[in-house]
């Protein structure tokens, strides 16, 4: 595991967790995510995003050049209650990029 990520899953267990465990209010948790997910996930060099509103809410992302006709469908997890297109666009995006 990088060292990166070993200070994340330490932030995690320690700061993030316990406080996940005492919130009542969802809204707020949401919220939290979306102020934070950018500052904690970075997406890959030369990532391009593209939004469409919704509904459904919709994000395009590529790294470098594609291949026409070309798409994968990630639909993050979170049970549609928590997280967005936003907070997973590193994801979506390292994924675009790996893919080609």
């Amino acid at each position: 595991m990088s060292l990166q990520l070993s200070a994340l899953s330490l932030f995690l267990r320690l700061v993030n967790k316990p406080g996940l465990a005492r919130a009542s209010d969802l809204s707020a948790l949401r919220a939290r995510l979306e102020r934070i997910a950018p500052l904690v996930f970075r997406a890959p060099p030369g990532a391009v995003f593209a939004e469409e509103a919704g509904p459904p809410h919709l994000l395009w992302a590529r790294v470098g050049e594609t291949a026409p006709g070309r798409a994968i469908l990630y639909l993050h997890g979170g049970g549609f209650v928590m997280g967005s297109p936003r907070t997973h666009r590193h994801l979506a995006a390292a994924l675009a990029g790996a893919a080609g």
